[in-house]
């Protein structure tokens, strides 16, 4: 339940893994997912208004640094349209990196009109999002897609805040360094 999850998680900064979360991402795997847990290359490339969104697309550095707040080196950013990230999406050293889909989407309103997600019931408070919502045209809503072998450089996430994934296709390995 939620009390026991704040209490054993959320409280003691402790990362944890909760399985079964599919029925909130329905829509997110009916697009994105192929059958045998791929990526649906075709929806993202046949999309007409995915077609010219501009992607930020992140080259991993060679040598990873933290600056005096932990926070790891910013990636050097290229912009490139889907077509041009389809193309070199199984080069390892780049990924898409903080493209806010979700509020791009929102802003869209093209057709679908069930949200790609929604939040499960541990999550549903956010306090940082709904502030940055409310008072700036941003968000913390993010989408990450990187192919087999890349990565991302040891950091802590937006203000040392915590965060929660969803995998909708592939596989991701985690290392935790955790303070006791």
């Amino acid at each position: 339940n939620k009390r026991d999850f704040r209490t054993s998680f959320l409280c003691r900064n402790r990362p944890c893994l909760i399985r079964g979360a599919e029925s909130f991402f329905a829509q997110a795997i009916q697009y994105w997912r192929t059958p045998d847990n791929g990526i649906n290359h075709t929806w993202f490339l046949e999309t007409e208004t995915l077609q010219n969104a501009t992607l930020p697309v992140r080259k991993q550095p060679t040598a990873s640094s933290l600056d005096n707040e932990g926070r790891a080196t910013e990636c050097e950013t290229v912009s490139m349209d889907m077509s041009e990230w389809m193309e070199h999406r199984c080069d390892d050293t780049l990924y898409l990196k903080d493209w806010h889909f979700q509020l791009w989407f929102e802003q869209l309103q093209h057709g679908i009109t069930d949200p790609l997600y929604s939040v499960p019931e541990h999550f549903e408070y956010d306090l940082l999002n709904g502030f940055l919502r409310q008072f700036t045209n941003g968000d913390f809503r993010f989408v990450y897609w990187g192919p087999a072998g890349s990565t991302t450089s040891l950091h802590s996430d937006v203000l040392n805040s915590f965060s929660w994934s969803f995998n909708v296709a592939g596989v991701k390995e985690w290392e935790f360094h955790i303070d006791n």
